[in-house]
């Protein structure tokens, strides 16, 4: 079987984690085995630090739609049924930072 190309995901703030965590999920892993590599500036478990929002923002979703507006509440409900929150804080916390100089 031919060595599986690793697939690279720049970032670790919410957008690279959710895509990382996404890929974790998709075929290209379960099935043809790719291993997802993350590059980033920081990670969630650095330390606090201004140039890295996610650490403070945490993803976090507040709906605007009113109980009319089902196109806004048909976004919300995919949003959310595409992200486990308790699968994506599990995978995150397991995640640990890389020296740049690797």
């Amino acid at each position: 079987m031919p060595e599986s190309r690793p697939i690279i995901v720049l970032g670790a703030g919410v957008i690279g984690l959710t895509t990382a965590i996404r890929l974790l999920d998709s075929p290209l892993c379960t099935i043809h085995h790719h291993p997802i590599h993350i590059i980033a500036d920081h990670m969630p478990s650095d330390p606090l630090d201004v140039r890295y929002a996610s650490t403070l923002a945490g993803a976090h979703h507040l709906s605007f739609a009113d109980d009319g507006d089902e196109r806004n509440r048909r976004w919300d409900r995919t949003s959310w049924s595409r992200i486990p929150l308790q699968k994506m804080t599990i995978e995150l916390m397991s995640m640990s930072s890389v020296p740049s100089d690797v």
